[in-house]
């Protein structure tokens, strides 16, 4: 993911997702992964460490990637006309093997969405924003990490 362009650092200070732009990659290492693997119980949903038990919590999670989680979790059935959303929320509608159900493929919102024209209306840098939010959510927040091999 790369860098968000400085011109909307205030719109990712208002989203309050400007510290999310600063964490980058995580290298994770095969002996910690490991080990957490190894120590975790999926019957109690904690690691077993020498020390005793710990877990992790979303206030763990939220401290430690500076988010900012004021409101109740967002529940329930989310049944939306996917493409309205892209063009509501990003200006555009992606192409078809673009948008898989409610997914969005990341290599398409980097190829088209995260490039700001020189020449932009507020419109297209409120979507280019957007765009910018997801692709950390997908990149740097929730990566898929199911290819990891552990040697």
């Amino acid at each position: 993911m790369p860098s968000p362009n400085p011109i909307i650092e205030p719109l990712l200070v208002q989203a309050r997702f400007s510290d999310v732009t600063k964490l980058g990659k995580v290298k994770i290492g095969n002996v910690l992964m490991t080990t957490l693997v190894e120590r975790w119980r999926p019957e109690s949903h904690m690691f077993h460490l020498h020390v005793g038990e710990c877990t992790i919590t979303s206030e763990d999670v939220a401290l430690q990637l500076c988010l900012h989680v004021d409101d109740g979790p967002i529940i329930g059935p989310t049944y939306y006309d996917w493409e309205q959303m892209c063009v509501e929320y990003i200006g555009v509608v992606p192409l078809e093997n673009a948008l898989v159900g409610s997914t969005l493929k990341l290599k398409w919102l980097k190829e088209h969405m995260l490039t700001l024209p020189v020449e932009h209306t507020p419109q297209q840098l409120t979507a280019h924003c957007r765009a910018c939010i997801l692709g950390l959510i997908g990149v740097v927040l929730m990566p898929d990490k199911s290819r990891i091999e552990f040697t």
